[in-house]
């Protein structure tokens, strides 16, 4: 995924996972061993890297219950290598 994505993900089986991009483009299939393939790539990518968490905001939904934002860099040898928001 890229930085700034705003995919979703779903299980559709036991076998198949799917990311959906949009509301009006096709979902990308992947098998379960396709995904764990990528979920490992992507973690030799940022071994050494640094999780960092910025601009968080909490918002009140009401007395009992609260939502917080915030972005999450994920930092390596001084560079932004990802930057997700997260709710």
């Amino acid at each position: 995924m890229s930085t700034g994505d705003t995919s979703s993900v779903e299980r559709i089986a036991e076998d198949y996972v799917a990311f959906f991009k949009s509301g009006y483009e096709k979902p990308v299939f992947f098998t379960k061993d396709e995904a764990i393939n990528g979920l490992k790539q992507s973690v030799k990518q940022f071994l050494g890297a640094e999780k960092k968490f910025e601009n968080r905001v909490i918002r009140l939904r009401n007395k009992e219950n609260a939502v917080v934002f915030y972005e999450q860099l994920i930092v390596k040898d001084e560079k932004v290598s990802a930057r997700l928001f997260t709710i």
